[in-house]
């Protein structure tokens, strides 16, 4: 049986599994997943990251360059690695990037940080 702060980190992970649908994930979600990699539990936390995943490739077209990079970053900690996942961010980053370039819109990539 769990004890004190294993069982509070426990549900914690479990909170943000069950709650994910209705959590913001450019901030909120990555901001647990960024908190658990910190502890050192996001490595086998394969529920959620199959979950970060699947959101991104439903919706890959709504996230920023600086959302991509720190998606790359955590998922490089994690298990879970998927050839198709990060080849959509490849695809992703190129369509962003050739964007920028066309438009000359520098500003938009948002890389900061």
């Amino acid at each position: 049986m769990l004890l004190g702060d294993e069982q509070l980190l426990k549900f914690a992970q479990e909170y943000v599994e069950d709650k994910f649908d209705w959590m913001n994930k450019e901030s909120t979600v990555l901001d647990f997943a960024d908190f658990f990699n910190t502890i050192g539990i996001w490595y086998w936390n394969t529920t959620l990251s199959r979950q970060i995943q699947d959101h991104y490739k439903k919706n890959f077209h709504s996230y920023s360059v600086k959302t991509i990079c720190r998606l790359v970053k955590l998922m490089g900690y994690n298990f879970t690695k998927s050839e198709e996942f990060f080849s959509l961010i490849e695809d992703t980053l190129t369509i962003q990037t050739n964007h920028v370039l066309q438009n000359q819109d520098f500003a938009s990539l948002d890389i900061d940080s």
